[in-house]
């Protein structure tokens, strides 16, 4: 079996780090407006536990990043 190269494995994972970033912005956007409107604390805090996952995985993916980078 082949195996993928170095580069396509960073693409793969920027394409996946561009997608976290992105999502942590919609929520980041979705919970401003959500305090304005004067949404309630469960409303508020799922979408601050979502924003907590973003920032996990965009963690997690800039940690593989690096490690390929040190390959």
């Amino acid at each position: 079996m082949e195996e993928i190269s170095v580069e396509v494995k960073k693409a793969i994972i920027n394409q996946e780090l561009s997608m976290w970033l992105n999502t942590r912005y919609q929520f980041e956007v979705r919970h401003r407006i959500n305090k304005k409107i004067g949404s309630g604390a469960e409303i508020l805090k799922n979408i601050e536990d979502e924003l907590t996952k973003c920032e996990k995985m965009i963690d997690a993916l800039e940690d593989e990043l690096n490690k390929l980078e040190n390959e």
